[in-house]
């Protein structure tokens, strides 16, 4: 894991790279159980197992911790869709579905603590629009491979579509049993659904024709 920009000082050993996962662990679970107010900096400290000088070392303030979270689930977004969108050429379109509903269900927790965190955050904006664009590009470079003769607006708005579709998939992972495998089924039969129509659509067509029937 590279360094968080956020942090007072970066760990050069192994061992305190080690402490500063420790410590983000520990944040993440407390931001999710009590909120960013309601997390405190020596609750962190003896929940890591880390000395409160040792903690402030690395992260001089709470912000930091939280610059910090969002920073990793922004780059685990990144690293994770990318590698989806890398192979996904290669996948039928119901395997890639099943691919991207389990890589959301995956990134649950850490999308759940991150958008909690970006309340909180001081660019809270300029975050979200990045995460965003990260995403919307991985999926267009998606369809851009499956889909060639889609015109790019259009390409554009089903990926911003698609994706609005997987976003469901990590609040469908909250319901209880067995609604909670149901909806997740049905976010992979949109999914699917949609991949195969935009593969064989024409540029006149709409995603949704023939959806009823």
């Amino acid at each position: 894991m590279s360094a968080p920009k956020s942090m007072a000082v970066a760990p050069k050993r192994r061992r305190g790279r080690e402490r500063v996962e420790a410590i983000l662990s520990a944040a993440a679970q407390i931001f999710a159980q009590k909120g960013y107010a309601g997390a405190t900096m020596s609750e962190i400290a003896r929940s890591s197992g880390t000395a409160v000088g040792s903690l402030y070392r690395f992260f001089p303030e709470k912000s930091a911790l939280a610059d910090a979270l969002l920073s990793r689930y922004a780059e685990r977004v990144d690293a994770d869709l990318g590698a989806l969108a890398a192979r996904s050429a290669g996948l039928s379109a119901p395997e890639l579905a099943a691919q991207w509903v389990a890589l959301m269900t995956d990134l649950g927790e850490d999308r759940a603590v991150a958008l909690a965190l970006l309340d909180a955050s001081r660019d809270a904006v300029d975050r979200r629009l990045h995460l965003r664009a990260l995403m919307r590009g991985h999926v267009n470079a998606m369809l851009a491979a499956r889909a060639p003769g889609l015109p790019a607006p259009r390409r554009a708005a089903a990926a911003a579509l698609l994706l609005h579709i997987s976003k469901a998939v990590p609040l469908a992972a909250r319901e209880p049993a067995p609604l909670d495998r149901d909806l997740r089924a049905e976010a992979q039969n949109l999914l699917a659904a949609a991949l195969e129509r935009l593969e064989a659509a024409t540029p006149a067509d709409n995603l949704f024709t023939g959806f009823a029937h």
